[in-house]
């Protein structure tokens, strides 16, 4: 039968039983076959007390046992050997032939030089023993599977177990009990079969069996655990489907392919059967931890392969507990059973809790990597949202915060001296001057709780007075009298202070820009006011220009009430303050000057 499912007949010759090599030969009724790495056939000829072979271009020929249907128990070489009722046959991977001869209850061997032994079992003796050699009994072995360690295993069908024989002719018993019928999974001798019919193993190490009057398929992992992949006990039929969906009438044998195809022989149904690769549980995709704002929703997911398909179970540990407790869908918690664990309304409390999933099949089970949800409180910044950095010394501030998990920070519109610490919210630089100041920086902090917290944030530069003093007044072609604001170099009678901020060159002899004060007649009211204008450099930006009054030369006022800023002008690098005094001039002196100030 070709993987597509086309049959076509290899030997034999359809409705005649026989015992004849010539042709397609014809064979009487025979009970297994099994293939060697050449492509040979051997077929365990019940009928005829014979093991036939068939070569990969057909031909046939008796391989071992009677030519004429004799049956015995004869140990020799090819057709000088003896079986009775073979039923059971298989080839290792050295080309050795091991038989189930069922009639004569022993497992035989035949060599590739065709040398026929008893590998284990008393001739024409029935028994359950496990021993070595011919102390060893069985009752009714109906099939044989060797695997690659050389151990054969045996479908001792009327003991309902599956034994196991080494290379040295050593029986155990490897699943099932002696005599005890049933259709238990389990490990080892707490499994129960019920006249098993077919055995088969694969390059992993499991044992397939037939379990004919359960109509089951059954599995013996590596670890000697039996589970059931597919029928329902007891229950006899035809139909497809998955696990204990599909249905059996009395299965003779079931072999798995290298992909884990598994082919079944369904005696009763008179079909071939094939079942996909069976898997144990395994994740695919393993669920992710979540930070989620309290109140909201979350889900954690998984990706099981498994086959038959696998049931799913959430467990959760609580934070500051050791114990794992299976989830229901109450409360909460939904999906439970599922690949998707859905939790309703997370809360404070749940913070820190662990979630895993547990999957399992008749296979086996697997759990998940466990995952962590920690419920968040959304950020929000408690400090102040200015500070001022001194030009040429290190200045800095610290963004304060509050929320679950801490926060990290970002920053736009700093200044290429400064910088944000993203863990700490550490603002800091140098700044080397004032060029640009104040900046308008955004601060946002954020962790992963919406919605994050973003300041307006004003970062200002202020320049000492030594630092301010050194840039535009500092020693000066050998003069000393030109250090400092006050000091006033051409004696002009304007200190450097003034001088600078009016343009001027306080080493040269210049005009005085000293400001011009004027009357005139404020239409508002129609009486005379004092104002006052000044010229200024527009790039002397580090200076504050501030309008005094006195009455009397030597209290002088600032603010409004005497003063107000008129107009406030720049044009072609020139700044025009106009400065008017508010209260009309009557007959009391006032006076009214401009003051240079440094920050």
């Amino acid at each position: 039968v070709t993987p597509a499912g086309v049959a076509t007949t290899f030997a034999g010759n359809a409705g005649v039983a026989g015992r004849s090599n010539t042709g397609a030969g014809t064979f009487n009724n025979p009970s297994n076959v099994a293939v060697d790495g050449s492509g040979n056939v051997y077929v365990a000829d019940l009928g005829n007390n014979s093991i036939r072979k068939i070569t990969s271009a057909g031909v046939v020929s008796t391989y071992a046992g009677s030519s004429s249907g004799t049956a015995g128990s004869t140990n020799a070489t090819g057709t000088s050997a003896r079986f009775r009722a073979p039923q059971g046959v298989t080839v290792d991977a050295s080309g050795n032939v091991y038989v189930a001869d069922t009639g004569n209850n022993l497992i035989r061997k035949i060599t590739t030089a065709r040398a026929v032994t008893t590998l284990s079992g008393g001739t024409g003796v029935s028994g359950s023993t496990d021993a070595t050699g011919t102390a060893a009994r069985f009752n009714f072995p109906v099939d044989v599977a060797a695997e690659s360690t050389g151990n054969v295993f045996v479908a001792d069908a009327n003991n309902q177990t599956i034994r196991k024989v080494t290379a040295a002719g050593v029986v155990t018993t490897y699943a099932g009990a002696a005599s005890a019928i049933g259709s238990n999974d389990g490990l080892g001798a707490s499994a129960r079969f019920n006249s098993p019919s077919g055995v088969r193993t694969d390059s992993e190490g499991n044992v397939y069996v037939a379990d004919g009057s359960n109509h089951l398929i059954r599995r013996i992992a590596p670890t000697g655990i039996v589970n059931t992949l597919a029928g329902l006990a007891g229950v006899s039929g035809t139909a497809d489907g998955i696990g204990t969906a599909a249905r059996f009438n009395a299965p003779s044998n079931a072999a798995p392919d290298a992909s884990g195809n598994i082919y079944i022989v369904d005696t009763n149904s008179h079909t071939l059967r094939k079942s996909a690769p069976s898997a144990a549980p395994s994740f695919q995709v393993q669920p992710s931890s979540h930070a989620t704002a309290a109140t909201q929703n979350t889900t954690f997911t998984v990706t099981v392969s498994a086959n038959p398909a696998p049931t799913c179970q959430w467990q959760r540990l609580p934070a500051g507990r050791s114990t794992w407790a299976s989830l229901t869908d109450a409360g909460p918690y939904s999906g439970t059973a599922t690949a998707t664990l859905t939790i309703t309304g997370v809360t404070l409390a749940m913070s820190g809790d662990q979630f895993r999933c547990t999957a399992a099949n008749v296979l086996g089970s697997s759990t998940s990597s466990p995952v962590t949800l920690t419920v968040t409180i959304p950020p929000q910044i408690a400090s102040g949202n200015a500070a001022t950095f001194t030009v040429g010394f290190p200045g800095i501030f610290t963004v304060a915060s509050t929320g679950t998990p801490a926060p990290t920070f970002s920053a736009t519109g700093l200044p290429a001296w400064a910088s944000l610490n993203t863990s700490s919210g550490v603002l800091s630089g140098t700044p080397p001057g004032v060029a640009g100041a104040p900046f308008a920086i955004t601060i946002t902090a954020s962790n992963g709780a919406a919605p994050a917290a973003v300041q307006s944030f004003t970062l200002g530069v202020m320049m000492t007075y030594a630092g301010w003093q050194s840039i535009h007044f500092g020693a000066n072609s050998g003069l000393v009298s030109v250090a400092g604001d006050n000091a006033d170099p051409d004696n002009d009678g304007l200190p450097n202070l003034v001088e600078y901020a009016s343009g001027s060159d306080p080493l040269a002899a210049s005009s005085a820009k000293s400001p011009v004060a004027t009357f005139a007649t404020n239409p508002a009211d129609g009486l005379l006011h004092l104002t006052l204008t000044a010229t200024l450099d527009a790039s002397a930006t580090d200076i504050i220009p501030v309008a005094e009054v006195s009455p009397d030369l030597q209290r002088w006022q600032t603010g409004l009430g005497y003063t107000e800023v008129v107009t406030d002008t720049i044009a072609n690098n020139i700044r025009t303050l106009v400065l008017r005094d508010t209260t009309p001039v009557t007959g009391a002196a006032r006076y009214l000057r401009l003051r240079i100030n440094r920050p």
